[in-house]
């Protein structure tokens, strides 16, 4: 099933990616990965925007992920399909050739192929961005030489194409912002950040910078509604100019407070100007305050 997932990553266009959730049993007790919100954590999502006094959806899953065990998280990213076992023996073998392309399933599978290797770079890949939000929660290293290298596995997932990541309502350092933005797949064509009320989110410019080497992107969805550190969105400006083939832009700054005024809306705007594949363009500065000059725009 895995192997799916990733072969599917890999050649989807428009549709729908495939969702992995990660689940397992410690302690008796059933721990569970997802990718995005349960169904229960999007219905407090939703009644949480019509009364914010309400739990959080994504607090909530920070909270269920937290006991996740890392050594499972680890197993997920030194996966080797070519050595991993199967219930029955033909099932292995026809996996393995399903995976290299071949026709007949039945044949002796190679014992090496560039597909394997494709494969479970994949399911690292698929792994890391499942645990990146736990992760960063609580706190653990994501070094390569560390138990955790979930920044080399995510770097190193050359076939993805698609990228969605949830950390709305944490706590994020400049070092985790780094982290993640040094290590984009560099092929991505379809990237959706959430950094949603991470109150301690105050500079654009490791993300600017990390989107300078996604020159291949169609599609960008970044949020960081409530993001009240916030005190200029200029940084985000070139990285945004690099994405010559750019369809597709939302940008949603809510409720930042911290742009009132300017707030580098002006620089932004000459840095969209140049984005002449654009498409689609949808900037939200609701709630920021009155901006002092719109003319960039």
């Amino acid at each position: 099933e895995e192997a799916v997932i990733i072969l599917h990553l890999g050649s989807r266009t428009t549709q729908e990616p495939l969702l992995l959730d990660i689940a397992t049993v410690a302690d008796r007790k059933p721990q569970l990965l997802t990718e995005g919100l349960s169904p229960a954590e999007q219905r407090m999502e939703e009644e949480r925007k019509i009364d914010q006094r309400r739990p959080s959806g994504w607090d909530s899953k920070s909270h269920r992920e937290a006991t996740f065990p890392v050594n499972v998280i680890h197993k997920g990213l030194i996966v080797d399909v070519a050595r991993a076992d199967a219930s029955q023996k033909i099932d292995k073998v026809r996996i393995l050739n399903c995976i290299a392309g071949e026709q007949d399933l039945d044949e002796t599978p190679h014992p090496e192929h560039t597909r394997y290797l494709e494969v479970n770079r994949g399911l690292a890949g698929v792994f890391a961005v499942a645990a990146w939000r736990a992760a960063v929660a609580e706190g653990h290293s994501l070094e390569d030489d560390g138990c955790l290298p979930l920044k080399r596995a995510l770097r190193e997932d050359v076939g993805r194409r698609d990228l969605r990541l949830h950390l709305a309502g944490l706590t994020i350092s400049h070092t985790q912002l780094k982290d993640l933005c040094e290590n984009l797949p560099t092929q991505l064509t379809t990237m959706s950040l959430s950094f949603e009320g991470c109150s301690s989110l105050d500079s654009m410019e490791e993300l600017g910078r990390g989107l300078v080497g996604l020159n291949s992107l169609i599609k960008l969805d970044l949020d960081f509604d409530g993001c009240r550190a916030l005190t200029s969105v200029a940084a985000l400006g070139p990285g945004l100019a690099a994405n010559m083939a750019l369809a597709e832009l939302r940008l949603n700054f809510c409720w930042c407070k911290g742009l009132i005024g300017a707030g580098g809306i002006e620089e932004l705007g000459h840095s969209l100007a140049g984005l002449v594949s654009l498409t689609k363009l949808d900037l939200d500065f609701g709630g920021c305050g009155a901006p002092t000059s719109v003319a960039g725009l």
